[in-house]
């Protein structure tokens, strides 16, 4: 699939609104997720950049990725793509109400005071929506083993100025 293609079909995916609608957003987000999985599936990693905002950044336990290239170099990584499924857990428009489950409560005990300060930032602009979701990706390695990994992971859905979702922020939890 060509690139302006799929610049496209992000356009129709993230529609311009005036009025936020929760339930359109949420809608929304599970396509791009759904989209997502297809470009992974079908051995495009690297076009997964195109999901986050120009200055996005994946905050991992050790170390961080920032800017759209380091994460598409990330993506691109993954050089023999085998499946990937994110499974959403829990959306909401609110910070409180992602943790409000006892599984997730922990979660948030665990995070950094910073992350907790950038996720009270990033909710206050009114254009987040956050998604906790269970991220499941295999590849195959040079020596054609498969390597599964699952990850839980906060996605932090900014629309940009223009109306498009894009993720800003990456939170792996686990």
């Amino acid at each position: 699939m060509n690139k302006c293609y799929f610049l496209f079909s992000l356009f129709l995916l993230n529609s311009c609104y005036s009025n936020r609608n929760v339930a359109e957003d949420y809608a929304v987000i599970e396509q791009l997720n759904n989209r997502m999985e297809y470009l992974y599936d079908k051995g495009q990693p690297g076009a997964l950049a195109d999901f986050y905002h120009e200055d996005a950044i994946i905050i991992g336990r050790d170390d961080q990725l920032e800017g759209r290239e380091a994460i598409g170099e990330y993506w691109e990584s993954m050089s023999y793509p085998v499946s990937m499924k994110m499974e959403t857990l829990v959306m909401e428009a609110s910070l409180d109400r992602i943790f409000t489950s006892e599984p997730w409560q922990e979660l948030k005990n665990k995070m950094s005071a910073s992350i907790k300060k950038e996720l009270s930032s990033a909710q206050e602009s009114g254009t987040t929506v956050f998604q906790l979701a269970r991220m499941k990706t295999a590849y195959e390695r040079e020596d054609v083993t498969v390597f599964n990994k699952r990850t839980t992971v906060l996605l932090d859905w900014t629309v940009s100025e223009s109306g498009h979702f894009r993720i800003a922020t990456t939170y792996l939890l686990d």
